[in-house]
């Protein structure tokens, strides 16, 4: 990990690496206590990190549940390994709400749509995010309020987008990737590809009308874009 410009930031992004959620969330109150406020990119790479050690986690969550099914003619197996996914599960929730309260509490308030439509976006894509990782995990029960959630922080963050970024930032496309995919989860196939065809098309026009060039990121999520769509409309 390359160096940061504050100790704060450094240690932030360190603990979201080792995988220490509480640490991490307690160097980022400090910063701001002490009236040390991070750097946008220490925002990012903060995510970023935070993003790696979640990816761990789900996968990890998936795997004892997929070990579960395969564990159900043993009845006595079945029952520990399920105990150990409500393990996984509990410190997955708990790391989730770590940073949907790191982003509202300290990150959100740093932008606007007006002064930084990027990163506006950025944090309630990323609320939606984590708020959908919730309810990937949730019982019938809560699953409800946590995809209301995410439903909220989404529609926030693709009215910004769409008012304020070109069609070809990549904050607005990782947006739309991660909108369609939801829609694909919670609602359907059909809304999933409107959201991806809308968002190619958009890119498309942009670039035919303009003499933008698109970042190489968003290059590599355009072509996500198409992947996604493909496998879809198969």
């Amino acid at each position: 990990m390359s160096a940061l410009p504050t100790p704060y930031g450094y240690l932030a992004a360190l603990a979201c690496q080792a995988g220490s959620s509480n640490d991490m969330l307690d160097f980022v109150k400090a910063a701001y206590c002490e009236n040390s406020p991070l750097a946008v990119e220490e925002h990012c790479l903060i995510l970023m990190a935070y993003d790696k050690t979640t990816y761990r986690m789900r996968r990890a969550w998936r795997d004892i549940y997929s070990i579960e099914n395969v564990e159900q003619r043993e009845p006595r197996l079945s029952e520990l390994t399920r105990r150990f996914r409500y393990h996984i599960q509990r410190e997955l929730m708990e790391h989730c709400e770590h940073l949907i309260s790191l982003v509202e509490s300290y990150l959100l308030p740093t932008c606007t749509p007006e002064s930084r439509p990027d990163q506006f976006v950025l944090y309630h894509r990323t609320i939606g995010d984590y708020a959908r990782y919730m309810a990937e995990v949730s019982n019938e029960n809560e699953q409800g309020k946590f995809l209301h959630r995410a439903s909220s922080a989404y529609t926030i963050a693709s009215r910004c987008s769409h008012v304020s970024l070109s069609p070809i930032d990549p904050h607005r496309l990782g947006l739309e990737v991660n909108l369609s995919v939801f829609r694909h989860d919670t609602l359907s196939r059909h809304s999933a590809v409107e959201t991806v065809i809308a968002a190619l098309l958009a890119a498309r026009n942009h670039l035919r009308t303009s003499n933008d060039r698109p970042h190489q990121e968003s290059l590599r999520i355009l072509s996500l874009l198409h992947r996604n769509l493909e496998t879809w409309l198969v």
